[in-house]
């Protein structure tokens, strides 16, 4: 996990998100294992000093991505970061919904809007459209 997280720390900028992720994934692997193993990770370290050990970035990815069963491990501050930045990832993932819903609605309202201005003759885009024709 140590070693994943020095790659994804040396890897270009453009490949670093992808690298991150990669450690994340292997961080949160090796941690489940721990967690089934009895708690002690490779080379002594717990759960939560290896988690701890990790930049923010990847140590919120870990978090994020972690099982239920390896976040119980955990002492109860990360724990309460794993669910912080879960409310937080699960709001802005809503948003994100929310607005594309609001986009389209939009965008089908303005398209009707065209289509009933087309038909009425009302606007100078109607009249070019005729001019066109």
């Amino acid at each position: 996990a140590a070693a994943a997280a020095a790659a994804a720390a040396a890897a270009p900028e453009g490949e670093r998100t992808e690298a991150q992720r990669a450690a994340a994934e292997a961080a949160a692997a090796a941690a489940q294992a721990a967690a089934q193993a009895g708690g002690a990770a490779q080379g002594g370290m717990d759960n939560a000093s290896v988690i701890a050990s990790f930049p923010e970035e990847l140590r919120q990815e870990v978090l994020l991505s972690a099982d239920e069963s390896v976040l119980a491990t955990l002492p109860e501050a990360l724990q309460a970061e794993a669910r912080t930045l879960r409310e937080r990832h699960a709001q802005q993932m809503r948003q994100f919904q929310n607005a594309g819903a609001a986009r389209a609605a939009a965008e089908a309202a303005a398209a009707d809007g065209m289509e009933d201005d087309d038909e009425a003759g009302g606007t100078a885009a109607a009249a070019f459209s005729r001019q066109l024709r």
